[in-house]
C-alpha cells in the first residue's frame, strides 16, 4: 500500500520500513545526531531541502560545551550517516538512496550546510512527527530508548506484535556475549528502553513474554498512541 509524501512522490509501507531499518546500523551518538539534523529539516526554513546547522546547538541540548575533540566527533558522525544507504520502492521504481545529498562545513567557525533529498525529506517529516518528537528523543540518556523507538515506529499501526528475542537483541545493538541471559537483557536493556519510549515519545508501551520449551522465545508488545492534551 503507497503513501502519499507530497505532491510528487509516493512511499510505500514497506519502503518506510527498510529506511527505519537502515537507522539501526548507526551508533548511538550518530541516532541522537540524526534526529537533531532531521529537527532542522521539519521546522526550519530551508531552501530547496538545504539547512545550515550549528554544532554548538547540539551540544549546548546535551548540556556539554563545545570543544576540539567533540567538534571533530560530530563531523566524523555525520559523515557516517551520509555513506549509510537505504533501499526504497517509489511509484514501482526501486531506488538506492542516501540520507543526505550534500553536506559540508565551514573552514571557519562551527557552522556546517547539509542538504536532503526529497525522500529522505519526507520520511524525517513522518519519523520527527508532530514536531515534539525531536526534543522528546534528544532527552533520552538510553542508547536503546531511541533504537526501541525505531522498532516500534517499523511497526507503526500494529496495536499488539510479537517480536523475536533474538531479532529484538540484535536490533537493540546487543551482542550475542552482553546480557547472555535474559533477565539481564530485560534489566539493563528492555526496562530502561521501556520507560524513556514512555516518557519521552508519543508511544505508551509495554510486553508480556511468550515462552517456548520454557525459555523466552518473543516479546509481545502492546503500543498505545498517546492522546495530544485537551486544550
Amino acid at each position: 500500500m503507497n503513501k502519499k509524501i507530497n505532491n510528487k512522490i509516493t512511499i510505500c509501507e514497506e519502503s518506510t520500513h527498510n529506511m527505519l531499518e537502515s537507522l539501526k546500523l548507526l551508533s548511538g551518538l550518530e541516532h541522537k545526531i540524526f534526529v537533531f539534523l532531521a529537527n532542522k529539516a521539519v521546522n526550519d526554513e530551508g531552501e530547496n531541502r538545504e539547512f545550515v546547522f550549528d554544532i554548538r546547538d547540539f551540544w549546548e541540548r546535551r548540556e556539554r560545551g563545545l570543544n576540539g575533540k567533540n567538534y571533530q566527533e560530530f563531523r566524523e558522525c555525520v559523515y557516517n550517516i551520509s555513506k549509510l544507504g537505504y533501499k526504497i520502492t517509489v511509484n514501482g521504481f526501486k531506488i538506492d538512496g542516501h540520507w543526505f545529498s550534500r553536506v559540508g562545513f565551514y573552514e571557519s567557525g562551527t557552522e556546517g550546510v547539509i542538504k536532503f533529498d526529497d525522500y529522505s525529506y519526507a520520511f524525517m517529516q513522518e519519523y520527527i512527527a508532530d514536531g515534539g518528537n525531536c526534543d522528546r528523543l534528544m532527552d533520552m540518556t538510553s542508547k536503546y530508548g531511541i533504537r526501541l523507538y525505531d522498532c516500534l515506529k517499523s511497526h507503526v499501526g500494529k496495536r499488539d506484535f510479537a517480536f523475536p528475542l533474538a531479532q529484538l537483541r540484535v536490533d537493540m545493538g546487543v551482542s550475542g556475549d552482553k546480557y547472555p541471559e535474559y533477565r539481564d537483557f530485560k534489566r539493563n536493556v528492555m526496562a530502561p528502553a521501556i520507560f524513556e519510549v514512555n516518557n519521552h515519545t508519543d508511544f505508551l508501551v509495554s510486553f508480556k513474554e511468550k515462552r517456548t520449551n520454557r525459555y523466552v522465545s518473543h516479546l509481545l508488545f502492546t503500543v498505545l498512541k498517546k492522546q495530544p492534551p485537551v486544550e
